[in-house]
């Protein structure tokens, strides 16, 4: 017990930089009853440190507040350096930082005794007097201070002694009688530093205790140390365990920072970045008949791009959000599924001064993508970027539509636009062989590659090839990096399994509505065991299912929905193998090289994110937001299906019902013009803030890329993207698809388009 105190001592350091949300004061109740009900019989007499769950900490002494930051925190020990100067001990790391108001007296003798009488109040209830230590939850946990003289030992540990009379005279400090008997009080003063040995050993009675030194306790000098000597043993933790550094996840990058790099010179954005703690959720494909579903973790992401003007009306400049995209991230055992869910734009993009000829917006998607990928790539586990692309006039800024600077792609423009807007990141890696050889084979293994699919319901392989970006013409055939196929082998583990079994069903999906109205065809309970165990009675084949799915409403009638797939194998993997069942654990590694190559088309900063092992925490099915801050490192490649990157979280982690909530506030806002824009841009920021329990939560970012010539011609240089997209047409054209593309007057959900209801399009008139 004496040695796990110490260690907890020795690594305090690391724990004050990296605290413990501990819950400071009363709760909510309380203080609802406090400022409403204002009686005595609703307050809790002990309430000062309610809800402060203790740990361990050292060295708080530079502070403003030294002890009552460490008990905010919940720390269990506390440090002051004590410096005796004409009979006064003064608080400060060295001599520059001493002043004549913090003392040892003023920051630590009286703040601990205050709080002591606060938790041991006299009540004629009591049948006898209490002892109770700082901590309301843990009333018998005591306070180690420990007590470090920086000026000469025998002077000013004298003076450390006179100064304790206070909390002595309470009985307040633990104490050793006749050298034999301890009796633990709510404070234990540790002598440290510069302490004589001498001064605390031969003492049998006395309330105050040494600092062994941990190192040498087994050494002769350690000998005649015992626990009544030194309770806690400590010693350098660089020295006894090496240099300190913080595991971080294979990735170390910035999305501020990759973002600067492609935004062009002097384009400034703010981004919010808002992701919420991993929770368990169902599979996303459904399990082959006689087997379990796979276990499967969902964590969201949202990222906001805003930009700063100032009103014609106002002094200083706000912000107004441009830009927003939300990801869903799939985690199983053999397959990590980033899943674009939405995507949408205000139409004010046009307010950035010296509007770039590139598109901001699709720069913004890529890198964002890119930096989920590689933040959450796991080695010998494949990835995959999916979506589905399909116009609308809204998705997340209700009454947006009726922003004249707003102009929405037609369903062609957007699925070639989510194109260009992947293909920057599959060209980070190798494209992939089709060659069988053996020696290809394990050449391929030991590099990542990728490979991306795009499927368009009711088009044929010669005008799906119509939707591939430019770059696509320049492949080399036998290595094609755009495919016009599903992915089956890739991601399904049972290729032979029945069709419901191997597509994803992801929310508000055209396939998964599909998949649903098929499951009605599925036989009764008592087929189960059959031939027939699994299987529709009208689509038989994966085939049939993607052919019928050209006459679904959402594809049919003039409209097409682009589906895409980005699936990128890490090292050990080869896109031409399918994947082993998951059940077996990992995918195919046999020759995967301990160190991962770096994909050599690689043309952004991101080159320099695969290198350490990633950071995962246990594996409960929910983890608080204040669990985001101290992660535990596990082996990424162990067959579990949760995974929980450090690098790939929000500037904000908040839990799932946090998310929402910020989700839902931002579909009750008003984006129609510049004025309400404006006041929706600042609720939504103040609202993610307030439920992050931050000032402000965001990063400023400014371009430092250089911007190069596009073919694009210049009627096309605004093209703002959604899933929903903009561009700029000929004003009766425009005026026509508004017309054609309303937005739908029945719910969602019946129309079968995940889009914002007909109520959400606000018609207010203009001022």
């Amino acid at each position: 017990m004496v040695l796990s105190r110490s260690l907890l001592a020795a690594v305090s350091a690391l724990y004050l930089a990296l605290p413990t949300e501990a819950a400071a004061g009363s709760s909510e109740l309380q203080s609802i009853l406090k400022n409403t009900h204002k009686s005595s019989e609703y307050s809790y007499p002990t309430d000062f440190t309610r809800g402060i769950l203790p740990l361990t900490t050292r060295s708080d002494y530079w502070r403003d507040i030294p002890f009552y930051t460490a008990l905010s925190k919940g720390c269990i020990s506390v440090e002051a350096d004590v410096w005796l100067y004409n009979g006064t001990l003064h608080i400060g790391h060295d001599e520059s930082s001493l002043t004549e108001e913090r003392t040892f007296e003023s920051l630590y003798i009286n703040p601990i005794l205050d709080v002591l009488e606060r938790q041991n109040p006299k009540s004629r209830f009591l049948s006898e007097p209490t002892n109770n230590g700082v901590f309301d939850a843990s009333t018998g946990q005591t306070l180690y201070l420990f007590v470090d003289a920086k000026t000469s030992g025998p002077e000013t540990f004298e003076a450390v002694i006179a100064a304790l009379e206070p909390l002595r005279k309470k009985g307040y400090l633990t104490t050793v009688k006749n050298n034999d008997t301890l009796t633990e009080g709510p404070v234990t003063v540790i002598g440290t530093g510069n302490t004589p040995y001498d001064m605390v050993a031969p003492v049998a009675d006395r309330d105050y205790f040494y600092d062994g030194p941990l190192a040498t306790l087994n050494e002769p000098e350690g000998e005649g140390i015992t626990s009544l000597i030194s309770p806690i043993a400590s010693t350098s933790f660089t020295s006894a365990v090496g240099e300190l550094t913080l595991e971080t996840d294979s990735v170390d990058v910035d999305l501020g920072d990759l973002l600067a790099k492609v935004l062009p010179t002097d384009a400034k954005v703010t981004i919010r970045h808002v992701s919420s703690t991993p929770t368990a959720t169902t599979a996303l494909f459904a399990a082959p008949p006689g087997e379990e579903p796979e276990p499967t973790f969902l964590e969201n992401h949202f990222l906001s791009a805003s930009v700063t003007v100032t009103p014609k009306d106002k002094d200083e400049g706000e912000e107004i959000i441009v830009y927003g995209i939300e990801v869903l991230i799939y985690t199983a055992a053999h397959l990590t599924t980033i899943f674009v869910s939405k995507a949408d734009s205000t139409g004010h993009l046009h307010l950035l001064k010296a509007a770039p000829k590139s598109s901001i917006l699709r720069l913004i998607t890529s890198t964002f993508l890119s930096f989920l990928v590689h933040t959450h790539q796991r080695p010998g586990v494949r990835l995959v970027v999916s979506l589905f692309a399909r116009a609308q006039n809204q998705y997340l800024f209700p009454g947006s539509i009726e922003n004249s600077e707003k102009h929405v792609l037609d369903d062609r423009g957007l699925i070639k636009w989510w194109c260009r807007a992947l293909d920057p990141i599959l060209r980070e890696y190798e494209p992939e062989s089709a060659s069988r050889e053996q020696d290809k084979k394990a050449e391929e293994s030991s590099r990542s590659s990728a490979t991306a699919y795009l499927i368009v319901p009711s088009c044929d392989k010669f005008e799906t090839r119509g939707f591939f970006p430019s770059t696509a013409k320049l492949d080399n055939k036998e290595r094609s990096r755009w495919l016009n196929a599903y992915p089956l082998r890739q991601l399904c583990s049972r290729p032979d399994a029945p069709p419901r079994c191997l597509v994803p069903r992801f929310p508000d999906d055209p396939k998964t509505r599909f998949l649903i109205d098929l499951d009605d065809e599925l036989p009764d309970e008592k087929d189960l065991k059959g031939a027939k165990a699994g299987q529709w009675r009208s689509v038989k084949s994966l085939d049939q299912f993607w052919e019928m799915m050209s006459f679904r409403q959402e594809c049919s009638a003039g409209r097409l929905v682009g589906f895409l797939w980005l699936v990128i194998n890490p090292p050990g993997v080869v896109n031409s193998n399918p994947m082993l069942s998951s059940k077996t654990g990992l995918t195919e590694i046999k020759d995967a090289p301990k160190v991962e190559a770096k994909p050599a088309a690689a043309a952004s900063a991101l080159d320099s994110t695969e290198q350490t092992q990633p950071l995962e925490v246990s594996t409960s099915s929910e983890i608080t937001p204040a669990e985001a801050k101290e992660p535990k490192a596990q082996q990424a490649n162990d067959g579990s299906a949760f995974y929980w990157p450090q690098a790939g979280r929000g500037h904000a982690v908040l839990s799932e019902q946090d998310y929402k909530a910020a989700n839902v506030f931002l579909l009750g806002q008003d984006f129609y013009n510049e004025e309400v824009s404006f006041a929706s841009t600042k609720a939504y920021n103040d609202k993610v803030a307030a439920l992050a329990d931050e000032l402000w939560i965001g990063q400023q970012v400014v371009g430092k890329g250089v911007e190069k010539e596009s073919a694009t011609p210049a009627q096309t240089t605004n093209t703002i993207p959604t899933t929903l997209l903009v561009r700029k047409r000929k004003k009766d054209e425009g005026e026509a698809s508004d017309k054609t593309q309303g937005a739908p007057t029945e719910p969602a959900q019946a129309s079968g388009v995940n889009v914002l209801g007909g109520n959400l399009i606000r018609k207010k008139k203009k001022p």
